[in-house]
């Protein structure tokens, strides 16, 4: 729990509710044994970790969500990896999920249009859904945004996909040095805030960089956060070799301005490989 005055900001991503190894609420996880097994392995263990974090360290005083709410009709697969192609549906689960944050001020960013929508943006239902609460004060969902916490001058630049560059780079930190790059360029054509803390997603990966401004003496960080997707996709299982980073960040803000970074990252153990005995 964060100590009085504190404002704990959660930093979430890459829901992908809907797909096998999305986040998953109880009402929808798989029930029958067999071939499916596996997979209600990890969307019972997924849960469980996710509502049990969720619950210790709030209470939150805002979410930033990073997009990719839902996983979509999965027309590359056929469907074949969805729990249920139904974009409403996956909605539903992605606000179930969400509902356990209890935060009052929300601010999502919109995903890829494959996942969230070509034509339409289902993630503005999530959003609208928070609106409409009576415990809500502020609920805001667009593309690239840039928060400030209230009373404490602590800035965000938020945004799902990072600068598109080869996946190898982003085994590395560099990409995230390009992205606090890209804000200065944008902050001194004053079409955008100089941020503190930059966040990216899209990668399913947990990487982060720090570094103090010369002219400020304020700490920066930028960062690619964890996913709450499993390992689990047909894409990911067979052309890629990068580890998937399942988890969560959040910021604890003090009241001078002063904040501390934190993250967890879960081992799932369902999802654990073993050898195959010939």
């Amino acid at each position: 729990m964060a100590s009085k005055g504190t404002k704990r900001i959660l930093l979430i991503a890459d829901l992908h509710c809907g797909h096998r190894v999305g986040l998953t609420p109880p009402g929808w996880q798989y029930k029958e044994e067999g071939w499916s097994e596996k997979w209600r392995q990890i969307q019972a263990e997924c849960w469980k970790w996710w509502v049990s974090t969720i619950t210790r360290l709030r209470p939150f005083y805002a979410a930033l969500v990073l997009g990719d709410l839902i996983d979509g009709a999965s027309p590359r697969s056929g469907g074949t990896e969805a729990i249920t192609t139904d974009r409403q549906t996956q909605v539903d689960m992605a606000i179930k999920a969400l509902s356990y944050v209890h935060a009052p001020n929300w601010n999502f960013v919109r995903g890829t249009p494959y996942h969230a929508g070509d034509a339409e943006d289902w993630e503005d239902r999530v959003a609208g859904y928070f609106e409409a609460q009576a415990n809500t004060d502020v609920v805001k969902i667009g593309d690239h945004d840039s928060p400030e916490i209230a009373d404490t001058g602590l800035v965000f630049d938020i945004k799902h996909e990072p600068k598109s560059k080869p996946r190898e780079e982003w085994t590395k930190a560099n990409g995230l040095g390009k992205e606090d790059l890209e804000n200065m360029v944008w902050a001194e054509a004053a079409y955008r805030p100089r941020a503190d803390i930059i966040l990216r997603a899209h990668m399913h990966r947990y990487i982060r960089v720090e570094g103090c401004r010369p002219a400020t003496g304020r700490p920066w960080t930028s960062a690619l956060l964890p996913a709450l997707q499993a390992m689990g996709t047909k894409y990911g299982a067979r052309r890629c070799s990068v580890l998937v980073d399942y988890g969560l960040a959040w910021v604890d803000v003090e009241p001078d301005g002063r904040w501390q970074w934190n993250a967890l990252v879960a081992h799932i153990k369902s999802q654990a490989a073993s050898t195959t005995l010939l």
